[in-house]
């Protein structure tokens, strides 16, 4: 919704989304550093493993598991991590 709303208003490709990062860290009350790191932790969620991010929103598994999950991950290939998943 976002890139779409700064599309329609005019803003560059080269700025669109920015701050984002640093607006994740403020809105989860953490240091500004670790926004980028929340928005990898979702995007690989939401575009690599569907099964962990479902289990993550009916509660089944915790912010931290999920988090241990997608880090440890991180060195499989993609469809090594989706047979994880």
């Amino acid at each position: 919704k976002r890139q779409a709303a700064e599309e329609a208003a005019g803003v560059r490709a080269a700025k669109r989304g920015k701050g984002l990062a640093s607006e994740v860290a403020l809105a989860r009350q953490d240091a500004p550093v670790k926004g980028n790191q929340h928005l990898g932790f979702a995007k690989a969620l939401v575009h690599e493993m569907p099964y962990t991010m479902a289990a993550l929103e009916a509660g089944v598994l915790s912010e931290y598991r999920a988090t241990l999950i997608v880090r440890e991950s991180a060195c499989l290939s993609l469809e090594h991590r989706r047979q994880l998943d």
